[in-house]
């Protein structure tokens, strides 16, 4: 893979992407608790940023495509449109929220649908 696997990646949605101010992932988030205080430009360990409909990690971008929520649930499967390093490509993936016994959202949970990648990132707060 050319670019980092931080997928944020996508869905198979017939339509277009809801215009909402705020998405349900908004925030900064870290495979490691410890980066989320690391700043741009002072090391590649820095956490992803999304503000839907855009992510941005260390050296790539992606954009949410499509975005279809999974029943009632913290669940949805998303499409995204990503480059960095020269490269872009067309993600599909199943993101999903996990909440504390408070309802708090603690982890983005992120399944690559065409290589079955998971992924664990933590909330900074």
């Amino acid at each position: 893979m050319p670019f980092p696997r931080f997928a944020f990646a996508a869905a198979l949605w017939i339509g277009v992407v809801p215009a909402l101010a705020h998405g349900p992932f908004d925030g900064f988030w870290a495979f490691d608790p410890e980066i989320c205080g690391n700043e741009r430009g002072t090391t590649d360990l820095v956490p992803i940023m999304i503000d839907f409909p855009h992510i941005e990690g260390y050296e790539s971008q992606c954009t949410f495509d499509a975005m279809e929520r999974i029943g009632e649930g913290d669940a949805w499967r998303v499409e995204l449109t990503c480059s960095g390093e020269g490269e872009s490509s067309t993600r599909k993936a199943m993101f999903a929220l996990d909440r504390d016994v408070e309802g708090n959202i603690r982890r983005l949970i992120e399944i690559d649908l065409d290589d079955g990648l998971v992924m664990v990132f933590e909330r900074c707060d």
